[in-house]
C-alpha cells in the first residue's frame, strides 16, 4: 500500500536551482536577447555520471547559443540542443531510451512555440532524433500528435533512417529490470507499477531531457524528450506526459516550460501549462517553477522537476527530487 507519511514529506521538500550555478561570471540575471536553458532529468543519478552528463548539457547549451547568435529560431536551437542529449546513452531519450518490458525501445516527444504551434510523437520506434520529428509533425501535417507507425512513417518520408536504438546498456538495464515483472500474471504487474508509480526516484525515470529558447526577436520554443520509463519496466502501450502539450512541454508569448518526473501525475497537474500560467501572472520563472512544484507534490504526492524561460530571459528550475542536472547559457 502506498504511505501517506512519504507523501507529506515530498510536499516538504521543493529545490530550486541556485541561480548562481546556471549563471555567467557576473551572476546576474537582466533582460537577455537570447537564452537557453535545458535538463537531463529529474531523479537520482549514479555519481560517475554526474560529470560527464553536465559536460553534454553544458555542450547543448553552447550549440543553441550559437544557433540563436546566428539567427535560427528558437525551435531550432531547442532541437539542436535536445539532438545532441538524444545522441547520448546517458539520458533516458534518443540513443539512450529505455526499454519496455517486451523488449521494444519506443521513444516519446513534444515541441511547441510561443506562437501556439506544437508537435508530438509517442511510441516512436528506430528514429533516434525523436524531437525532429515532432517538428515535422508540426511543420509538416495538419496534427498535433502522431502515434506509433504513424511517426515512425512519417520520419521516413522525410529522410530520416531508421537504426537499432538496442544498445549495450539498455540491454544490461532491461535484462536486470526485467526480472521484477516477467514472472508474475499481467494483473500482478499492474499492480506493482501502480506501487510506484509516484515516485520518480524508485521507477529510475531519470534521464527525460528538455529545453527553452528565446531569440532575440522576442519568439519562445520548447521541447521535451525521452525514452519513457527506465526501471521497472512498462508494457507496450504506455505513453507519459512527454507527449502531451500542457503536461510536458508548453510555450506561448509569456513564456516556455519543460517537465519530468512521474508522467502520469505530471499529465494530471498539467505541470508545464500551471508553470506558463505562473509567469503569465507576473512571477519570475524561478519563484513560477518553485510554486508549481510545490502544487503538484501536494495535489499529488508525487516527484518532478520543471525548467522554466520567460520572454526576457529570465529563467527558473525547481524539483522535488534528489536531483535534476540543468544547464543555462544567455548572451
Amino acid at each position: 500500500m502506498d504511505d501517506p507519511d512519504r507523501h507529506k514529506s515530498l510536499r516538504r521538500r521543493t529545490y530550486r536551482v541556485p541561480l548562481n550555478q546556471m549563471l555567467g561570471r557576473e551572476g546576474r540575471q537582466d533582460i537577455m536577447l537570447r537564452a537557453i536553458i535545458v535538463h537531463g532529468g529529474a531523479g537520482r543519478v549514479p555519481g560517475d555520471e554526474l560529470a560527464p552528463r553536465q559536460a553534454i548539457l553544458d555542450q547543448a547549451t553552447g550549440l543553441a547559443l550559437d544557433a540563436l547568435s546566428q539567427g535560427q529560431a528558437p525551435l531550432l536551437a531547442v532541437e539542436h540542443a535536445v539532438n545532441l542529449l538524444e545522441d547520448s546513452d546517458l539520458f533516458n531519450a534518443g540513443r539512450g531510451g529505455a526499454m519496455r518490458l517486451e523488449g521494444s525501445v519506443s521513444l516519446d516527444a513534444s515541441c511547441m512555440t510561443s506562437e501556439l504551434d506544437c508537435g508530438a510523437v509517442a511510441d516512436l520506434r528506430g528514429i533516434r532524433h525523436a524531437i525532429s520529428i515532432a517538428r515535422l509533425v508540426m511543420e509538416e501535417t495538419p496534427y498535433v500528435l502522431l502515434v506509433g507507425r504513424a511517426s515512425t512513417e512519417l520520419a521516413l518520408q522525410f529522410g530520416h533512417q531508421l537504426e537499432d536504438l538496442h544498445t549495450e546498456r539498455n540491454i544490461r538495464r532491461w535484462l536486470t529490470a526485467r526480472q521484477a515483472l516477467e514472472q508474475l500474471p499481467y494483473k500482478e504487474q499492474l499492480r506493482l507499477l501502480r506501487g510506484l508509480a509516484s515516485s520518480a526516484e524508485e521507477t529510475g525515470r531519470h534521464g527525460t531531457v528538455g529545453a527553452v529558447a528565446l531569440s532575440d526577436d522576442g519568439r519562445l520554443a520548447c521541447g521535451t524528450s525521452t525514452g519513457g520509463i527506465a526501471s521497472p519496466l512498462t508494457h507496450e502501450g504506455r505513453v507519459g506526459d512527454t507527449p502531451l502539450i500542457g503536461a510536458g512541454t508548453y510555450c506561448n508569448e509569456y513564456g516556455g516550460a519543460s517537465s519530468t518526473g512521474v508522467g502520469e501525475a505530471i499529465t494530471r497537474a498539467t505541470l508545464s501549462r500551471e508553470v506558463v500560467r505562473l509567469i503569465e501572472s507576473g512571477l519570475h520563472p524561478q519563484e513560477a517553477a518553485e510554486r508549481a512544484i510545490e502544487r503538484f507534490a501536494a495535489q499529488t504526492g508525487s516527484e518532478a522537476g520543471v525548467i522554466a524561460l520567460d520572454r526576457r530571459g529570465r529563467h527558473g528550475a525547481a524539483y522535488n527530487t534528489s536531483m535534476m542536472q540543468t544547464a543555462f547559457a544567455h548572451d
